[in-house]
């Protein structure tokens, strides 16, 4: 008989490092929504006919303009 064990484990964080994890999921936020709008901007141009953006495209044009546009993201 094969017998399967799990472990628990809960996260308690400090006041300092919930703002760090709040600030990480607010901008993972901003990048899912801003990925999604140009996809979104994309198609609309194009009526669907060419392929979308992936991730490493999305990725390199998104850090380009980082700098300029979002230096809060580093």
């Amino acid at each position: 008989m094969q017998r399967h064990q799990s472990y628990k484990f809960e996260l308690d964080p400090n006041d300092v490092t919930t703002s760090l994890l709040k600030k990480h999921v607010g901008a993972r936020r901003f990048v899912w929504n801003w990925a999604l709008a140009r996809r979104k901007e994309m198609f609309e141009k194009n009526e669907g006919k060419d392929k979308f953006s992936n991730y490493i495209e999305d990725s390199k044009f998104l850090n380009s303009l980082k700098q300029e546009q979002f230096p809060w993201m580093y």
